[in-house]
This record gives structure tokens, sequence and C-alpha cells, in this order.
């Protein structure tokens, strides 16, 4: 029963489960990479973005799930795990012609993502963020 598996829940055995949902939109430069916004429910705008007169901006959301477990006895945090899932239209096997490539590669615990001028073969811009590169998506 979907009752059973709702957050918060107690399991047969005592232990506490607690987790939650959170959404945020990001503003992305699609020619530099630059992060331009963040938007969610505790920031400034807390509806869904419009794009407004701001020439090429791209939108990408993500959700953020957290579950963490507690010992009934006591009160002590067991584990926490995280899991994050961004939304966008993922890239076709193969690409169309266009004047930039994105590239990603992980290496330990970092991820970096570089674009590349396919006219010139001049890098654009490149990015290396704290956590693997896990899919690159679309602007069309």
């Amino acid at each position: 029963r979907s009752s059973d598996l709702a957050s918060p829940c107690r399991s047969s055995d005592g232990t506490l489960y607690t987790g939650k949902k959170s959404d945020v939109w990001y503003a992305i430069d699609p020619d530099t990479g630059e992060k331009l916004r963040e938007m969610s429910t505790s920031g400034v705008q807390s509806t869904c973005p419009v794009q407004r007169d701001e020439g090429k901006v791209v939108y990408v959301g993500r959700k953020e799930y957290v579950l963490t477990m507690f010992d009934p006895r006591t009160q002590a945090k067991r584990w926490n795990v995280t899991f994050t899932d961004y939304a966008s239209a993922s890239l076709p096997p193969t690409l169309p012609s266009r004047d930039s490539m994105h590239f990603s590669a992980n290496a330990g615990s970092e991820g970096t993502v570089l674009t590349v001028n396919t006219t010139t073969g001049k890098q654009v811009w490149i990015h290396t963020f704290p956590s693997p590169v896990v899919s690159v998506h679309s602007v069309d």
C-alpha cells in the first residue's frame, strides 16, 4: 500500500524514516556555462520561470530527494542518502551540426564539462563540478 511508504514512517522493527524532496531551477548561459540564477521555493521567485527577452538562457530543473534513517532507542542518525535528478532533453546519439560541442569527463569525485568551437577547435569554456557529470543535455 502506498500509505506504508509515505514519509515520515516507522518500520515494523521500529526504525524511523524521514525524507524530503526539493526542486530548484537553474538559469544558465549556454555560451559561457555560467549559472545566472538559482530559483526555488526558498528564493525570491517561487513560480516556474518564463523566458522574457533574456536572450539565450537555458533553464535546467533539479529534483533532490533526501532519505534519513534514525534509531528509535538512541535517536541517532543511522544513515542518510541523497539522490539528485536533472530535467532537460537528452542529447541524441548522433549530434546535429553545431558551432560548439560539449564533452564531459569524470576523475574521482569531480566532473568536468568542456565546450569546444567546432570551426576553430578552440576551447570556449570549461567548468569543473564537485561531483561526477552523469548527463549532458540539449538546449533545443
